[in-house]
């Protein structure tokens, strides 16, 4: 899971800025200028460089950042965007030494201690990625618990410890059901190597019908085949037909085919 895709759901400002003119002047009811306070224009600045980073201008967000920086030095959810804009231009080590920083400044803000948790991890400084996201996952307080949750089983999937990447997946689960899709096909995954084909089953039904699992084409594949090891032929015929009519002219496409030419 790319940290693009996890930004767009560690990073959902909403940002209604409207600027006439110069915009560092209001009216007043008198109907004179009344210059912005110092902490106004730092908020302004932030808010201008959110709305660029979600527009996908990440040198217009970084510059905006730096002109919030010179009035409100400090701000730990400043460095967090800052660390955002700079991994999206690839600026590894100074993305990750500003959400290091914003980490500093704001140990309680764990969307920053996940974003740490999650560059350290994916770009090869593991056991300290995996202490931040730990430290994300277990806070009760945090909403999005379940992305640093996810990014623990991911991580430990791929160690093929299985039982702990079970664990972490099934408390993304518990922290978010609905959001929890990729827990959800993994789980299903894990199930299937243990050979729980009905619950291997439920996972994939579950990651294949959630709204937000749009990008996850291979759950509606495992659904199919995981109906065909628990022998439900009918089923799993019904499901091949329906991912060569989901995705026509793809390669998973081809592979539901395939399967359909050996069911019973």
């Amino acid at each position: 899971m790319s940290l693009k895709l996890l930004t767009s759901f560690v990073f959902a400002l909403t940002v209604s800025v409207q600027i006439s003119g110069c915009a560092l002047f209001i009216k007043s009811t008198e109907n004179t200028k009344k210059e912005l306070s110092k902490e106004e224009r730092s908020q302004l600045y932030f808010d201008m460089a959110s709305a660029s980073f979600q527009d996908g201008d990440m040198p217009g967000c970084l510059q905006y950042a730096t002109e919030a920086d010179k009035l409100k030095p400090n701000w730990s959810e400043l460095y967090h965007l800052k660390a955002l804009a700079l991994y999206e231009r690839k600026r590894i080590p100074e993305a990750t030494e500003a959400a290091k920083k914003s980490v500093e400044l704001n140990p309680k803000y764990m969307d920053a201690t996940n974003t740490l948790g999650k560059m350290l991890l994916d770009n090869g400084r593991p056991e300290e990625g995996e202490k931040y996201l730990k430290i994300a996952a277990d806070d009760l307080l945090y909403r999005d618990a379940y992305r640093p949750a996810t990014s623990l089983g991911l991580y430990y999937f791929r160690q093929n410890k299985l039982a702990i990447a079970r664990d972490y997946f099934s408390k993304a689960i518990d922290s978010a059901p609905a959001q929890s899709c990729v827990a959800q096909f993994y789980l299903g995954k894990i199930s299937a190597t243990e050979h729980k084909n009905p619950e291997s089953i439920h996972y994939f039904k579950q990651a294949s019908a959630s709204r937000f699992c749009t990008n996850i084409k291979e759950a509606h594949l495992e659904l199919g085949m995981a109906f065909e090891r628990d022998k439900q032929f009918d089923a799993a015929r019904k499901k091949y037909l329906d991912v060569a009519k989901l995705f026509p002219n793809t390669d998973l496409s081809k592979q539901a085919i395939d399967r359909l030419r050996y069911l019973p």
